[in-house]
C-alpha cells in the first residue's frame, strides 16, 4: 500500500437534493443545476443526476446523444436542414 500512488484529482462532491423536499428547494436546485452537477435522492438513494447543459457537451459530444426540448427542437431541425442542404451544394 505504501508504493501505490495517489492520483491529483479533484473532489467530486454534487451537492444532494431529495424528491420528498423538492417543492421547498425548487429555487436552490434551479440555482445550482446551472452552475454544477447535483443528485436529487429517493428514499436516501440517489435516483437522478443533473447536469447543465455545458458539462454534458463536454462529456458526450454530438447531437445525436443530447436530448432536446420542444422549445430547442426547431432550431435543432432547422440546423440539419441548413446542414444538408449545404452539404448537396458542396457535392
Amino acid at each position: 500500500m505504501e508504493n501505490q500512488k495517489t492520483l491529483d484529482l479533484p473532489e467530486i462532491q454534487a451537492i444532494r437534493f431529495d424528491i420528498e423536499t423538492l417543492q421547498y428547494n425548487a429555487a436552490s436546485l434551479a440555482k445550482y443545476a446551472s452552475q454544477a452537477p447535483l443528485y436529487i435522492r429517493h428514499n436516501g438513494v440517489i435516483a437522478f443526476a443533473i447536469l447543465p447543459a455545458r458539462m454534458f457537451d463536454e462529456i458526450w459530444v454530438g447531437p445525436q446523444r443530447r436530448v432536446y426540448s420542444t422549445d430547442e427542437l426547431p432550431d435543432y431541425l432547422y440546423e440539419e436542414l441548413i446542414q444538408g442542404i449545404e452539404q448537396i451544394l458542396d457535392d
